[in-house]
C-alpha cells in the first residue's frame, strides 16, 4: 500500500482590484524603465496566480465531465493538466483513482 498526500496553498482569486495590484502601475515612457518593471511585477505575479487557478478548474470540469459520460457510455473528455505548472504537480493527485 502506497499514498502520497498533496497540499497547496491556492490562497483564492487575485482580483485585480481588490488586491489593488495595479495601483501605481504607470504607462511605458512616463517613468524610467527599472521603475516600470518594478511596478509590474505585483501585477504580473496576479495574473499568472488566476491563470493557474483558471487552468485547475478546468482540469477539475473535464474531470468531472469524463465521470458523468462514463456513466452514460460517451468517452471521457481530455482532461488539460499540460495547461499550467499547477495542474502539472497536481496531476498525480486529481486523476487516477485518487479521491
Amino acid at each position: 500500500l502506497r499514498s502520497r498526500l498533496c497540499l497547496a496553498d491556492l490562497g483564492g482569486s487575485e482580483k485585480l482590484s481588490k488586491s489593488r495590484a495595479a495601483d501605481g502601475v504607470a504607462a511605458v515612457g512616463t517613468v524610467p524603465w527599472a521603475e516600470y518593471y518594478s511596478r509590474r511585477q505585483r501585477l504580473t505575479e496576479a495574473v499568472n496566480i488566476n491563470t493557474g487557478l483558471l487552468a485547475l478548474k478546468r482540469c477539475i470540469d473535464a474531470l468531472h465531465e469524463g465521470q458523468r459520460a462514463q456513466r452514460a457510455g460517451r468517452p471521457a473528455p481530455h482532461v488539460p493538466f499540460q495547461d499550467s505548472k499547477l495542474t502539472m504537480l497536481l496531476s498525480s493527485a486529481l486523476g487516477g483513482d485518487s479521491k
